[in-house]
């Protein structure tokens, strides 16, 4: 009994935190996305044209980080066979994926979009193993699947927005840029944590 009490409180508690950390970090990576270009422009300029494939290449994993959490929480309930076999998949799935492609298209950007392609496979794979975890009916498991994507994906499209729409040298481009992406992300943000009591979730990280 006391087991079962356990098991659903540390459900409770994964999905809480996995939600908390996919809602957070698209802030973070797409700010860096924003930044890379002048950044690396001015820091390493001979790096410039590596850009592009580094956005793509955050993006992607990006989309990875939102299935950390409930790897972690396979490992712990005893399932690495499964989490070992479905990331030789995906691996494979991924090698495939950028050699076809570099095969084809040589390009630095072309490749790190294809990486980012497999990152974006094996976040999808992991999760939907961990949602039969967690829920048992399988609309429930697709929307958890789903779901835990979405905030990776605002991010993403609101940062590729932001760089496309607000081109330029200099610092004026990322600084405008990054208000258009928080402006369009922080409400989304907040729509999404409803609910989920981030307060505590903070205070009780920082125990």
């Amino acid at each position: 009994h006391h087991g079962a009490i356990d098991r659903a409180r540390v459900r409770v508690d994964v999905l809480r935190a996995q939600r908390g950390m996919s809602i957070l970090m698209p802030i973070g990576v797409g700010l860096a996305m924003i930044w890379a270009g002048p950044v690396i422009g001015s820091l390493l300029p001979a790096y410039r044209e590596a850009v592009p494939a580094l956005q793509w290449l955050a993006a992607g994993a990006l989309a990875l980080s939102a299935a950390t959490i409930p790897s972690y929480f396979l490992l712990g309930c005893g399932r690495q066979n499964s989490l070992l076999g479905l990331g030789v998949f995906a691996a494979a799935a991924n090698a495939a994926l950028v050699f076809g492609v570099a095969a084809h298209h040589p390009e630095p950007v072309a490749v790190a979009a294809a990486a980012s392609g497999g990152y974006l496979l094996f976040a999808l794979v992991i999760l939907a193993r961990a949602a039969a975890e967690f829920h048992d009916r399988a609309a429930i498991r697709a929307a958890f699947t789903l779901v835990s994507l979405g905030p990776a994906c605002a991010g993403i499209a609101l940062a590729y927005a932001a760089i496309r729409l607000i081109p330029g040298p200099g610092w004026v481009a990322p600084v405008v840029g990054s208000a258009m992406f928080l402006a369009g992300y922080l409400p989304l943000a907040l729509a999404m944590a409803r609910g989920l009591g981030m307060r505590t979730l903070m205070r009780d990280t920082l125990k």
